[in-house]
């Protein structure tokens, strides 16, 4: 097992060294994290000085955490993303514990390689964002889950896991609200309800794992209530959760709404239409294994295995499933299916590959994974800086996983071809992500030169932002240690003209902004430029009344 430690240490590790920000989300995390460190709240995040009422406040106080001990500077965006990259860890250390333990470490290795090529896996894991560590808490509660319900155990032992998937629901609670409970309830009920296992569910009554749980969500709620009442409440459970999912703005009569993102509004077979490029050989083998397994006379004689089959494909289906129905979607919200994903693809392997010709199969070819991937990383460390050697070469790595894949299916070495092929995609993605490729690719996601112009045209003076983004919004106070309040059109044109202060906003909005008869007089521009090459800002300043 070495051999595999050393190769999910160098993918994992590959990709996390730029100290940009990456717009949309890696500015919002980092300014979110900085505003609640520098107020001391806790309980209820702000984003440019507004409440951020959308998620609570756990993984943003992880962040603060890393801004007190590390400071706002050019470390912090690697040292967060390595943050990132220890939730991975932990997924994936719970994926291969739990295919040890039930199946075999051959599957253990093959489980392991199928969760680190896939590439939505790979990206959440190198980028500052809540949703990998949404998955590290839902992963380590299924992990625990597992081993309480799948043998009897000591006293001790099981108060332990109880205790322990008691608080990875609390915190998966605390990083996403009611989200994570409505992905595990119905897994757990399936499970319950269809496997032999069913026996178990006085494991999950136990006060021991109910109280840690439960505990965090009610006073996290008691506070958010003691914090802004009955319109926090309201914009969090009723404007954010509910109204995301049907795509609706559900104000509430006679309050204004604090903050409401309705994000993407995408069709029911958003993730289906994109599994291949989430998850690539997981994508593919997935309906093989759901169905092969279910049709297998030996699961199907076995309660243990039929169990397990239960517990795996109920959690690599259902959050596909469910996750389908709202109209937001995005790819990173598919992360806590992709442990129960690689589980399912492995036990279906294992299957069809135990014959005695096969046994440590797995083991003794790690060298070539490990051969491919080392061979990889003495090109992203020798050639990373040049994006068309990187690029060229990565692509090389994807055209030899296809290669490699329909090559060794068709010869009936299926566990060779996983593994082999998964280390050909895990080399592309270390070179699609080294240096002088990110620069590349994210020169529109990224405001970290025209940052300092803008402060240094501001100076000690006040700065706001009128509908900035959240890219350049967080990017503009983060990477400055300032404040830059958000305001909006009725707030900007009361102050315009009364105070010396500077707005900073896109070319669009002030090109319907400065034909207003209201403005006439009371600015003058400071800053016209591309912050990106997609992206045109304008700086003005007021012009304070005589």
């Amino acid at each position: 097992m070495i051999g595999l430690l050393i190769v999910c240490l160098a993918a994992t590790l590959t990709g996390i060294s730029p100290r940009d920000l990456f717009a949309p989300d890696e500015p919002r995390e980092a300014e979110i994290a900085r505003e609640m460190l520098h107020s001391g709240d806790y309980v209820v995040p702000h984003f440019l000085g507004r409440p951020f009422l959308e998620k609570p406040p756990l993984y943003y106080a992880a962040l603060a955490e890393i801004i007190n001990l590390n400071g706002v500077n050019s470390r912090f965006a690697p040292v967060a993303r390595l943050f990132s990259v220890f939730c991975g860890w932990i997924i994936l250390a719970c994926t291969g514990l739990i295919a040890y333990d039930a199946l075999s470490p051959d599957a253990a290795i093959a489980a392991v390689l199928l969760l680190l090529q896939m590439p939505a896996f790979w990206k959440y894991s190198h980028t500052i964002l809540l949703d990998i560590a949404l998955a590290a808490a839902t992963t380590a509660f299924m992990t625990c889950y597992y081993f309480l319900i799948s043998r009897d155990r000591p006293i001790h032992a099981g108060r332990l896991l109880q205790l322990s998937s008691g608080i990875a629901l609390g915190c998966a609670f605390l990083i996403k609200s009611a989200v994570p409970l409505a992905i595990l309830a119905p897994i757990l009920f399936l499970h319950l309800t269809l496997s032999p296992a069913g026996e178990k569910v006085r494991a999950l009554r136990s006060p021991w794992l109910i109280a840690p749980a439960v505990l965090p969500m009610i006073v996290w709620v008691a506070l958010l209530f003691r914090a802004g009442g009955i319109t926090y409440l309201h914009t969090h459970f009723v404007a954010n959760l509910l109204g995301r999912a049907i795509h609706s703005r559900l104000k509430m009569v006679g309050h204004p709404m604090s903050q409401c993102d309705l994000g993407r509004n995408e069709s029911w077979h958003f993730y289906l239409s994109r599994m291949f490029e989430i998850c690539v050989v997981g994508a593919v083998l997935l309906p093989i294994a759901a169905v092969g397994l279910y049709m297998n006379p030996a699961i199907r004689s076995s309660r243990s295995r039929q169990s397990l089959y239960v517990l795996f494909a109920s959690w690599a289906i259902v959050p596909i499933v469910l996750l389908s129905i709202p109209s937001n979607k995005e790819r990173s919200y598919l992360l806590p299916a992709f442990p129960g994903i690689a589980l399912l693809c492995a036990m279906w392997i294992e299957s069809a590959t135990s014959s005695g010709r096969l046994v440590n199969r797995a083991r003794r070819d790690l060298v070539v994974v490990a051969t491919i991937v080392a061979g990889a990383l003495i090109l992203e460390v020798t050639m990373g800086d040049n994006a068309k050697i990187a690029y060229d070469a990565g692509i090389v790595f994807f055209a030899a996983a296809l290669a490699l894949f329909g090559i060794l299916s068709l010869r009936g070495r299926l566990l060779d071809a996983v593994q082999t092929t998964c280390a050909a995609i895990i080399a592309g993605m270390m070179l699609m992500y080294s240096p002088g490729v990110q620069r590349r690719d994210q020169v529109n996601h990224t405001f970290t030169n025209f940052v300092p112009e803008v402060w240094g045209a501001v100076g000690d003076r006040p700065l706001y932002l009128f509908h900035a983004g959240e890219g350049l919004g967080g990017s503009v106070a983060f990477e400055a240690d300032r404040d830059a309040p958000q305001i909006g059109s009725a707030q900007l044109l009361r102050i315009l003209g009364t105070d010396d202060f500077y707005c900073l906003m896109p070319y669009r909005r002030f090109a319907s902004f400065a034909p207003d008869i209201r403005t006439q007089g009371l600015y003058t521009v400071v800053l016209d430029r591309q912050a990106t090459p997609g992206d045109r800002f304008v700086l003005i300043r007021s012009t304070v009344r005589k």
